[in-house]
Order: C-alpha cells, then sequence, then structure tokens
C-alpha cells in the first residue's frame, strides 16, 4: 500500500492525487476520501492551500496536470 499524503479542506479530507510545480506554486489536483466525485483543483505555496484565482488560472492548471494525458489522447 503506498502513503498518500491527505489536506484537509472545509472538514473534509482531500487525497492529493497529482501534483505539479510551476511558476512557484505547486498545483494539486485532490480527491475527497469519502466521495470520489468530489475532486478540487486547488495551488500550493508554503504549506498553504490556496483556491484558484479565476476561470483562466483554471484552465491554466488543467493544462499543467493534465499535459501528459492531452498529449497522449492527441497522438
Amino acid at each position: 500500500m503506498r502513503d498518500v499524503e491527505v489536506i484537509k479542506i472545509d472538514n473534509k479530507d482531500y487525497l492529493v492525487i497529482k501534483e505539479v510545480e510551476y511558476n512557484n506554486y505547486n498545483y494539486l489536483y485532490l480527491v475527497n476520501n469519502d466521495n470520489e466525485d468530489d475532486i478540487i483543483i486547488r495551488k500550493e505555496k508554503d504549506n498553504n492551500v490556496y483556491p484558484l484565482e479565476s476561470e483562466d488560472e483554471f484552465d491554466k492548471a488543467c493544462g499543467i496536470l493534465f499535459k501528459d494525458i492531452i498529449i497522449k489522447k492527441e497522438s
């Protein structure tokens, strides 16, 4: 069994499924431990987790986090 990092947001435990460093932030793909349909993307810096600031930042974060999936799909 692997160790998985857990982050508490709004009194819910989210598992860190994927983390990618970009421009001094770590972008995080998180899944609620109790509800796999509850997914969120956040950014982390200096052990503090922040919401994304705009839809543009969400789009950028998705591109960063899922770049490898997008490239495979296009090939």
